[in-house]
């Protein structure tokens, strides 16, 4: 019987900077202790190769693209069978890493456990204009909108300095000083790389960005914030909700 894909058809991490490595456990595998600097490269090489694939995890069953992402060219053949150990051939054709396939299918359950709440909460904030102040304060794009809540802190007890909806759209100056403070306290003080980012992708842009990191607690944020604002910005603008 044949070998089902490891990870769903449409998995798709390329916009995933990082991929978790389980340093423990490599180091005490047998492929470790067995293989050779030639053949240990070759494979790290296509673990991190395939964890951009789509599906995530796999690779297309053909020696010669394989010589070509291993890096390891004419001398493929030499190292081929060290460098597939721990890869198995599926029934759609393709050549999956069963750890690697492990740490994706958990990075895509998070992604898909994101947009799910992402989608209940636009369906409850653009679902009734009573709710629409109070939803704005946990929205990622309410400081987008005038908010001056930030993009990392959570709503205030009323009483406690939380802004009104009027008082936030009378004082975008205090609006652009929160992006700012939550932004490069999340980011260690990196206030020049948001700049940056700014001018080159736009101020709503960055802040939806850094706000899916902050939602996705990614292992390193700066690279995949700027990974989200390069795919992004291959993908164009969409179409967004505007609250009346």
């Amino acid at each position: 019987m044949e070998q089902a894909p490891l990870t769903p058809a449409d998995c798709d991490l390329r916009d995933f900077a990082y991929m978790p490595v389980d340093a423990s456990r490599l180091l005490d595998s047998d492929f470790y202790a067995l293989s050779t600097a030639e053949e240990f490269k070759a494979a790290l090489t296509l673990w991190f190769k395939c964890w951009s694939q789509v599906p995530a995890a796999s690779l297309p069953n053909d020696d010669r693209v394989l010589a070509h992402l291993s890096g390891a060219g004419a001398k493929w053949k030499k190292v081929k069978d060290m460098a597939l150990r721990g890869f198995v051939l599926c029934s759609d054709g393709r050549l999956y890493h069963t750890v690697v396939a492990e740490k994706a299918n958990d990075a895509w359950a998070k992604r898909q456990s994101f947009r799910e709440r992402s989608k209940k909460g636009n369906s409850k904030r653009w679902g009734s204009q009573k709710d629409e102040p109070k939803q704005s304060q946990t929205d990622p794009l309410a400081i987008l909108e005038g908010l001056p809540k930030g993009i990392l802190e959570p709503p205030k007890r009323e009483g406690e300095g939380e802004y009104s909806v009027a008082k936030a759209t009378a004082a975008p100056a205090a609006s652009d000083k929160v992006f700012w403070d939550t932004a490069t306290a999340y980011l260690g003080g990196k206030r020049s790389l948001i700049g940056k980012w700014c001018r080159d992708f736009g101020k709503p842009e960055t802040a939806k960005a850094i706000t899916t990191a902050q939602l996705e607690r990614p292992v390193e944020p700066v690279a995949f914030i700027e990974a989200t604002l390069r795919r992004n910005a291959r993908e164009g603008p969409k179409a967004v909700a505007v609250g009346v």
